[in-house]
């Protein structure tokens, strides 16, 4: 990080609280602690549609990275790159960009994220289907015969329960 020296207030004559407000006064005026947003509102500078599609990340040393939906929106941004660090540093009165790195990575879209919220407030049950209840019919004497005859007993079993699901003739 960028240190630059602190001018300290003196101590005498003020009280304890004044000493500290006249400290974090002077931090903040000489900027050691970085602004919380320091490019401003990402979609006044990019719009709303290019914002949604991208999402700045981190700025650290000058270089501002930023996430991005895809490729095709990493390109839209690396062909305007100098238009979007021109804007913000025009918005902060000095030169707070000096680079801008876009890496494509996954962005939750503003609708996936009431998807998301909607079938969180559903518990498991309620996304699952009903399942209809399947009419068995009892078996013809010829399937009975049928059935009987076969020796394997799961090959038995498994036609036993197919041909209860047909009605008798």
């Amino acid at each position: 990080m960028n240190e630059k020296k602190v001018k300290r207030p003196e101590n005498r004559g003020k009280s304890t609280s004044t000493q500290v407000g006249d400290l974090i006064r002077t931090i903040i005026d000489t900027e050691v602690m970085p602004a919380v947003r320091p490019i401003g509102d990402w979609k006044e500078i990019v719009g709303d549609t290019t914002a949604r599609y991208s999402k700045p990340v981190s700025m650290e040393n000058g270089v501002l990275r930023v996430h991005v939906y895809d490729n095709v929106w990493k390109h839209h941004l690396e062909l305007n790159k100098e238009l979007i660090k021109k804007k913000i540093n025009e918005k902060c009165g000095r030169e707070i960009v000096r680079k801008i790195r876009f890496k494509v990575k996954e962005i939750i879209l503003e609708d996936e994220k009431a998807l998301i919220a909607q079938a969180e407030e559903r518990p498991y049950k309620q996304l699952r289907r009903k399942q209809k209840k399947v009419k068995k019919y009892p078996l013809s004497s010829e399937s009975k015969e049928f059935v009987s005859n076969i020796k394997d007993p799961n090959l038995r079993k498994l036609a036993r329960r197919l041909l209860s699901l047909f009605p008798p003739e």
